[in-house]
């Protein structure tokens, strides 16, 4: 099982626990690094906790991506439950081949702080300042998450990805992912890098309108200027000519190479995207 202790992700590879602000040795029980903001309490240890204080207090900003699971509904059914840090576990094992290939390691790189690492990339704090939320739904009854998507994320087939201003007032970029519809790592794999390497290639730009003008500003003149049917139109036809298909295309390739199960998973995908599109 990827989450162990306290509930938190266990990092197969390191034997570390991710607190999302650092990780936790467990043979030690010490912590992996300083608290990224440890030069603004100077009076508090860089290597505690909430300042010791784990019972009435909680740090959920450490690092800049953010993964929610969202498989519970409120009693009266009317709002998703979210469990911050944690993942369906085939988002996990999908995020660490996406980073393994060159574009999809410069994507999670980005929004790491740098001297932070998560699914196995080192970030390089280029956009670290905003978040990646990634959110992984799953209801086992497809015609409810319908229904609770379309009040809330807004509905989509299988995943989808897109800036939002969050209730703080900040730029988070959202890519989530539905569980209903994703039957397998594979598709897992194929649906992240359609939604970040087909839709996220307008992702500098859009920051760049977004740093001078403002979020309504950046999506008009980048976000919307682009729509998703103009570049679902584009992958179907294999319009090279425009960078996310090429982010896609590169992806697929080293994906393919890297993890041949997913090699079908593209075919289909295809498919479906030709039908439709």
């Amino acid at each position: 099982m990827p989450y162990k202790f306290n509930g938190k992700e266990l990092d197969e590879e390191t034997g570390l626990y991710y607190y999302g602000a650092r990780y936790m040795n467990p043979l030690t029980s010490m912590w992996y690094g300083v608290d990224p903001l440890a030069e603004k309490y100077a009076n508090v240890s860089a290597f505690v906790y909430c300042m010791g204080n784990p019972v009435k207090l909680v740090d959920p900003d450490g690092a800049k991506i953010l993964p929610w699971y969202l498989s519970k509904l409120n009693t009266s059914h009317s709002a998703f439950i979210v469990d911050e840090y944690r993942s369906h576990v085939w988002t996990i094992r999908a995020m660490k081949e996406i980073g393994k290939t060159k574009y999809g390691n410069a994507f999670i790189s980005s929004f790491l702080e740098k001297g932070t690492h998560q699914y196995g990339v080192h970030g390089n704090g280029k956009y670290s300042k905003y978040t990646l939320n990634i959110r992984s739904y799953y209801l086992n009854d497809p015609t409810l998450a319908e229904q609770m998507l379309s009040n809330s994320d807004g509905s989509f087939p299988a995943g989808s990805f897109k800036p939002t201003i969050d209730e703080n007032g900040d730029l988070v970029f959202r890519l989530s992912l539905r569980f209903d519809a994703i039957a397998s790592v594979a598709e897992t794999i194929e649906t992240i890098a359609h939604e970040i390497g087909l839709h996220g290639a307008k992702i500098d730009a859009f920051i760049q309108i977004y740093e001078k003008e403002g979020y309504d500003a950046a999506m008009k003149k980048v976000w919307r200027a682009s729509s998703e049917a103009k570049e679902h139109k584009d992958l179907k036809n294999g319009n090279t000519s425009n960078m996310g298909v090429q982010n896609y295309k590169s992806m697929q390739k080293e994906l393919e190479s890297n993890v041949p199960n997913t090699k079908q998973a593209f075919q289909e995908a295809a498919k479906l995207y030709d039908s439709e599109y």
